[in-house]
C-alpha cells in the first residue's frame, strides 16, 4: 500500500491568537444570526438559517487552523468546540439584550419615558430582570408551530430540546469542516500547507477490477500497469489529483484518487456521487514527474481516439490503451 500523509501533531503556538480573533468574529456573526432569528421567525426557515450560521463559524475555524498552521486534530477540535460556543454563546447574550430592549421600550411608551433616559432604565431592568430570568421566560413562554402563531405549542422541555438540536447542528458542522482542515497535506520541511491542487488524469472506468487494481496499488508502477479501457465512453471514472506547495515542484506531493459515478435520475438531471480509493498518498519529486508524463500521453491518446471516431477511420487507427499511457 502507499505510504500515506498523516497530520504530523505539530501547530503554532500564534493559533491561540487566531482563535481569539475568529472568536471575536463569531460574535458579529453571531448578532445576524440574531438578526435574522428575530424577523424570520418562521421554524422552517430558522433550521436552513441556523445550517449557515453553522458553515460561517466553520469557516472562521477553517481559517483560524490554516492561519495558524494547526497540524493537531486535537488541538483543531478543541478549535472548532470553542468556536461553536462563543458563537451560540453570543447569540444568546444578544437575544439577552434584545429583550430588555423590548421592556424599556415599552415601559417608555406606557410611562412617556424621555429617550434620554433610555440607557438609565435599560440597567434598571438589568438589575430586575436577569439573563436566567430571561431564559425562564422563553422556556416558559416557547413558540407556536402554525399561521399567525396558532399551531402546535412548544414549551417546556421541548424548548431546552430545540436548542440541543440547534447547538448539536452547529457544532457537527463546525467539527466537520475542522477535521477536513486539519487532515490536509501539509509540508513539514517549507512549513506551508500543500494547498496548490491539479486535477492530473481523468481515467475511464470500464471493470469492478480496475477499481480493485487502484485501491491494492503500492506504488506508482502499480498505478500506470493498470490497463486503459479503448475508449473513454464509460459513467464511471477515476480522477487521479495532486495537491503540493505552489512552486515548490521538487519536494513531495500528494496523490488522491476518486471513483466518480454519473447516473440520472428520472428528471434526466445529472447526479454524481465520489468514492474515495486513494487518500493523500506520498510522491516522491520523480513519481509525481512520470504520473504527470503517462497523464499527458493518456489524454493525447484519447484526443486521436476522438480524431479517428469523427473522422470514421476508427477501424484503422490505434485506440487507447496500456502501451499509448
Amino acid at each position: 500500500m502507499f505510504e500515506t500523509y498523516r497530520p504530523s501533531g505539530a501547530f503554532s503556538p500564534l493559533c491561540i491568537l487566531y482563535l481569539v480573533l475568529a472568536i471575536l468574529i463569531s460574535a458579529a456573526v453571531a448578532f445576524l444570526y440574531e438578526l435574522m432569528l428575530y424577523w424570520i421567525p418562521l421554524i422552517y426557515v430558522t433550521f436552513l438559517i441556523t445550517i449557515g450560521f453553522g458553515f460561517a463559524l466553520g469557516l472562521l475555524g477553517v481559517l483560524a487552523i490554516n492561519l495558524g498552521h494547526v497540524r493537531n486534530l486535537a488541538v483543531g477540535l478543541i478549535i472548532g468546540l470553542l468556536i461553536s460556543c462563543g458563537g451560540i454563546a453570543a447569540k444568546y447574550g444578544f437575544q439577552y439584550e434584545r429583550f430588555i430592549a423590548i421592556v424599556a421600550d415599552n415601559l417608555m411608551a406606557e410611562e412617556k419615558v424621555d429617550q434620554e433616559k433610555r440607557s438609565a432604565l435599560r440597567e434598571a431592568i438589568k438589575e430586575e430582570i436577569s439573563f436566567k430570568d430571561q431564559i425562564d421566560d422563553r422556556v416558559q413562554r416557547g413558540w407556536n408551530i402554525g399561521k399567525r402563531g396558532a399551531g402546535l405549542p412548544i414549551a417546556g422541555l421541548f424548548v431546552y430540546l430545540i436548542w440541543l438540536i440547534e447547538f448539536g447542528i452547529v457544532l457537527v458542522i463546525v467539527v466537520a469542516l475542522v477535521w477536513h482542515a486539519v487532515r490536509q497535506p501539509y509540508s513539514e520541511a517549507l512549513q506551508k500547507w500543500a494547498n496548490e491542487e491539479q486535477v492530473v488524469m481523468t481515467l475511464p472506468i470500464d471493470s469492478a477490477e480496475m477499481v480493485d487494481q487502484i485501491k491494492k496499488a503500492g506504488s506508482i508502477d502499480d498505478l500506470l500497469k493498470i490497463p486503459v479501457p479503448k475508449s473513454d465512453e464509460s459513467n464511471k471514472f477515476a480522477v487521479y489529483t495532486v495537491n503540493s506547495v505552489d512552486g515548490a515542484d521538487m519536494e513531495d506531493a500528494y496523490l488522491s484518487v476518486k471513483l466518480t459515478t454519473i447516473s440520472y435520475n428520472d428528471k434526466g438531471e445529472e447526479q454524481k456521487s465520489d468514492e474515495s480509493l486513494v487518500d493523500f498518498a506520498i510522491l516522491k519529486s520523480d513519481e509525481r514527474n512520470r504520473l504527470l508524463e503517462n497523464a499527458e500521453l493518456l489524454n493525447e491518446a484519447f484526443v486521436e481516439y476522438h480524431k479517428a471516431k469523427v473522422a470514421g477511420t476508427l477501424g484503422t487507427e490505434s485506440t487507447p490503451n496500456a502501451s499509448d499511457a
